[in-house]
C-alpha cells in the first residue's frame, strides 16, 4: 500500500520459495473488481488493508458482483479467506472487509483492542514489526486451528462478531477485570469453504 514503507517480501519470498513450488504468492496493491476468473488461480485469499494509503480513511469499495463473486468461491469452489485488520489505524479500514465478510455473517467492530497502552514496555510506542503485545489467549476449543499457535505479536486489532451457526471463537481478549472480552479471532466453515477473521 502507498503511503507505507512496511514490506512483505520475506512473507512472500517465503510463500514463493519455500513450499516446493506448491504455494505461490501475489499481493495486489491496488483496488481491482474481484472475478471468478481471478478468483481460480487461488486456494486463499489474505485481505488487509484494503486501501491505497494506510494514513489516509478512504477505503476500497466493493459492488456486490464482487461480494458475489467472492461469496461463491468460498461456499461452492472450497476457497478460503484469512482477514486481517489493525494494519491502519483508520477505523474505517473494516468497512471494506465488512462488505466481504458479510455473507458468511462476519464483521469488525470499528474499536481499537490493543492500543499504546497494552504495549510490554509503556511509553514505548508499539509496532507489528518490533515491540508488539504479545497475545496468547487462544482457544483450546479449536484445536486444528490453535494447537500450536503460543504467541502472536499484535497491535490495533479490532472486535470481530460472528452470527449464525458454525461460529467458532479461537481467540478472545479480556477487556478488564470485570471478565468482559472481545472476541477477536473466529473460523467458520462455509458451505465448501472456510472463513478466518
Amino acid at each position: 500500500n502507498s503511503g507505507s514503507t512496511d514490506k512483505t517480501t520475506a512473507f512472500q519470498d517465503f510463500m514463493n520459495g519455500n513450499t516446493n513450488g506448491t504455494a505461490k504468492m501475489q499481493m495486489i496493491q491496488t483496488f481491482t473488481h474481484i472475478t471468478d476468473l481471478d478468483l481460480s488461480k487461488y486456494d486463499v485469499i489474505i485481505l488487509q488493508a484494503l486501501m491505497n494509503d494506510v494514513y489516509n480513511s478512504t477505503t476500497w469499495s466493493y459492488s456486490s458482483t464482487d461480494v458475489a463473486a467472492l461469496q461463491d468461491w468460498v461456499t461452492n469452489k472450497g476457497g478460503a479467506i484469512i482477514a486481517m485488520s489493525g494494519y491502519s489505524g483508520q477505523i474505517t479500514e473494516v468497512n471494506p472487509l465488512n462488505q466481504l465478510l458479510a455473507p458468511f455473517g462476519i464483521s469488525y467492530d470499528q474499536d481499537d483492542i490493543f492500543t499504546q497502552n497494552d504495549c510490554p514496555n509503556p511509553p514505548s510506542l508499539c509496532y507489528c514489526a518490533y515491540g508488539s503485545i504479545p497475545f496468547t489467549n487462544w482457544s483450546t476449543q479449536v484445536p486444528e486451528i490453535t494447537q500450536n499457535v503460543r504467541k502472536v505479536g499484535i497491535f490495533l486489532g479490532r472486535s470481530i462478531k460472528c452470527t449464525g451457526s458454525g461460529c467458532e471463537v479461537v481467540a478472545e481478549n479480556t477487556v478488564d477485570s470485570s471478565a468482559q472480552s472481545n472476541i477477536v479471532g473466529v473460523a467458520k466453515v462455509v458451505g465448501n469453504g472456510r472463513v478466518f477473521a
